[in-house]
């Protein structure tokens, strides 16, 4: 019973913990963001991916149920 009740309890803090930091996976090309709620949210950081190449990030497909967003790197 106690492992059950300490299991039940990590299961309940684990849960608050959030989501976490996003991932980031791209390049000059393209970028897929994960971890975020929404596609707004994950745009704020394809955003910034995307402008260290000098380019815009522009919407290409999302998972909202994954929580996997991805976007094309395209020149402005």
């Amino acid at each position: 019973m106690k492992t059950v009740a300490i299991v039940g309890i990590a299961v309940i803090m684990s849960a608050c913990a959030g989501m976490g930091r996003p991932g980031i996976v791209g390049n000059p090309a393209s970028v897929t963001i994960s971890n975020v709620w929404n596609q707004s949210a994950a745009q704020s950081h394809a955003d910034k991916h995307c402008a260290q190449f000098g380019k815009v990030a522009r919407y290409n497909t999302g998972t909202p149920d994954t929580y996997h967003f991805s976007f094309d790197c395209v020149a402005p």
